[in-house]
């Protein structure tokens, strides 16, 4: 991987839209989905280390939270916030905290014929979810405007992940709604090619069938992901490579068991 996100001393704007949802509940008679502990502390947290540690002004942040974050809000912010101003040299940077699930998609490349999906504030409300896909062709237009793209995802894109605090387990997944009728997808589903491929990166909580955990660490849910990312973000050193940190933040998860 050849980006590097720690440098200290360029001119690049660096914008942000943090992403965290714990309050899904609207009733538990019809609710697809739970709501969730650490979230929101995940995202406060990430704000608080771009800030103190990774040169993003704090007018450059935008942090959404609860029931702000609707698939409309998301969306907005994603296409006016990291899109429409990005210059070239500049770093686009996304993080989502919240539940995740997928849809069937028989037209998908994917092996599994699934759209992993991200899931808005108001899913129970019957939004639909954010479609891999749809984020894809979006961080695109970040590429395309010869901007930097980092996205992180602590949330669950499989089925029976479980993120939870002790004995009382909070799943980080919702259940799939029903595809559209035939599951077929569109043509336009299609994306040529993947902004991982273009340079971007990507860094999720799991894999598939690994739980994305939340415990309490100092006093406070969060999720041992981000709450492990944040420790290795706040040491990097300037200049860091992301694989030498990708290596670092691995190492520090599997120590504590995940």
């Amino acid at each position: 991987i050849g980006m590097v996100l720690v440098e200290r001393d360029d001119p690049q704007v660096r914008r942000a839209v943090i992403v965290g949802i714990n309050n899904y509940a609207v009733d538990p008679r019809t609710d697809r989905t739970k709501n969730l502990d650490g979230a929101v502390n995940d995202a406060e947290a990430m704000v608080e280390t771009l800030r103190t540690f990774h040169g993003f002004k704090a007018a450059d942040i935008h942090l959404v939270t609860d029931q702000q974050a609707t698939r409309s809000r998301i969306l907005k912010e994603l296409q006016e916030h990291l899109i429409d101003p990005a210059q070239p040299g500049d770093l686009s940077l996304f993080f989502f905290a919240g539940h995740g699930s997928y849809q069937e998609n028989k037209k998908s490349r994917e092996v599994d014929k699934r759209d992993e999906t991200i899931v808005p504030a108001d899913a129970n409300r019957g939004v639909a979810d954010i479609r891999d896909k749809e984020l894809a062709r979006l961080f695109n237009r970040v590429l395309d405007r010869k901007a930097g793209l980092v996205a992180i995802f602590d949330s669950c894109h499989s089925g029976s992940i479980s993120r939870g605090i002790g004995d009382e387990g909070k799943l980080r997944f919702a259940v799939p709604r029903a595809a559209p009728a035939g599951g077929e997808g569109t043509a336009d589903d299609q994306v040529a090619v993947s902004p991982e491929e273009r340079g971007a990166l990507f860094l999720a909580a799991t894999q598939d069938q690994q739980p994305a955990q939340e415990r309490f660490i100092k006093g406070q849910p969060r999720g041992r992901f981000t709450s492990a990312l944040q420790q290795i973000l706040n040491t990097s050193a300037p200049g860091e490579a992301v694989d030498s940190l990708f290596l670092r933040l691995r190492a520090l998860m599997q120590a504590g068991g995940s």
